[in-house]
């Protein structure tokens, strides 16, 4: 959680310090950079909370929806031979 907050604190303060037509090197070309880092960063993040929470959905559904592979398996005594001596 404090990590979005310092992510979407960084784009914000960087969107408002923005100003391409500016004459000084940080509104004019810095602050564009920090933002587009901060940027792909928050959109990093949302894809990974989003296929986490994905994963543990189907996961979830996933146990409750398949019997146990062990339903269907029988022991047997390891004595197999049908006539014989």
């Amino acid at each position: 959680m404090l990590s979005w907050i310092f992510t979407l604190t960084g784009l914000a303060i960087s969107f408002i310090f923005t100003n391409l037509d500016s004459s000084s090197f940080i509104e004019a070309l810095l602050c564009p950079i920090i933002f587009a880092v901060f940027l792909i960063l928050a959109l990093i993040k949302l894809k990974n909370s989003s296929h986490s929470e994905r994963y543990v959905a189907d996961s979830a559904s996933s146990n409750t929806s398949h019997s146990s592979s062990m339903d269907s398996w029988s022991i047997s005594s390891g004595d197999s031979s049908v006539g014989g001596e």
